[in-house]
């Protein structure tokens, strides 16, 4: 039984990815860099599932019932509009533009989006361009006091703190700091965690 579990939670994880890939095949002669946007598109995929996975994530939402998901950037560039529309419109039939049937609501901010956020604290953070240090341990900070996901699809953003990204191997995986997610004190799924790469 747990063996089928684990291939369920597998599936629902990588079967949105091809589709990624194939869009990104269709257009990269065009796009600004083809490994941010191969891991932008796959990363939404991700995203959403790691959220699905936070046991706690229904008492995350605003006062509309809303799951406020915020995109970070540096500059407001065409293919951060572009991540924050896919994010708004993704999911399938009756989950489209939901999370575990929980409306999503996508906001852009910039990195020092800090103050706008402290009393309607979003449901999770994606990081649309590649980041400081300095700027990734304050997300990363924020995302700990706040026990909020926080995600960015860049390569070493898992390994300098953040708490999931991918991995792109043989296969395309999760990743999990865990010391960040024990840190933030978040409950995710067991078998999240069984398919991710972990760094501790």
């Amino acid at each position: 039984m747990a063996d089928k579990r684990l291939t369920s939670v597998w599936l629902s994880v990588a079967r949105a990815i091809p589709a990624f890939f194939i869009s990104f095949t269709l257009c990269s002669a065009s796009m600004f860099d083809e490994d941010v946007e191969q891991r932008l598109r796959i990363g939404l995929s991700l995203f959403r599932s790691l959220l699905a996975s936070d046991l706690n994530l229904s008492g995350k939402t605003n006062r509309n019932n809303q799951l406020i998901l915020l995109v970070i950037h540096q500059n407001n560039t065409t293919h951060v509009q572009s991540v924050v529309e896919q994010l708004a419109n993704s999911g399938r039939g009756k989950n489209k533009g939901k999370i575990r049937n929980l409306p999503i609501k996508v906001e852009m901010a910039t990195e020092s989006f800090f103050s706008q956020y402290q009393e309607d604290v979003p449901a999770g953070i994606y990081i649309a361009e590649d980041l400081s240090d300095d700027t990734l341990q304050a997300i990363t900070d924020y995302g700990i006091a706040h026990h909020i996901i926080v995600y960015s699809p860049f390569d070493g953003h898992v390994q300098k703190g953040i708490l999931g990204g991918l991995n792109i191997g043989i296969r395309v995986q999760p990743s999990i700091n865990l010391k960040t997610l024990e840190k933030s004190g978040l409950h995710i799924k067991a078998l999240f965690l069984e398919i991710a790469k972990t760094y501790e």
